[in-house]
C-alpha cells in the first residue's frame, strides 16, 4: 500500500502530493506501534492517533477525484 501511494502521488502531482504526506503519517504511526510490540518503547496512544487519523483522513480525501462532476 505505501509504495502504491507513493507511485500514485508522484505520477498523478498536483493535490495528489498530500497522499506522500498521509503515509508518512501512517508509516510513523505503524512504526510507533511496532516499538512499542517489541517492548523497544512504552506505548505512545495518542501520538499514534494523532498521526493515525490526519492520514486516514488524507488517504481519503486524496485519492478520489475532488472535481464535482454531474450527472446527466
Amino acid at each position: 500500500n505505501l509504495a502504491t501511494q507513493f507511485s500514485y502521488a508522484v505520477n498523478e502531482k498536483g493535490s495528489r502530493y498530500w497522499l506522500i504526506v498521509a503515509m508518512t503519517l501512517f508509516l510513523l504511526s505503524d512504526f510507533v506501534i511496532f516499538l512499542n510490540m517489541l517492548d523497544i518503547t512504552p506505548a505512545h496512544n495518542d501520538f499514534v492517533w494523532a498521526t493515525y487519523i490526519p492520514a486516514q483522513a488524507l488517504i481519503i480525501l486524496f485519492n478520489q477525484n475532488l472535481k464535482h462532476i454531474d450527472n446527466i
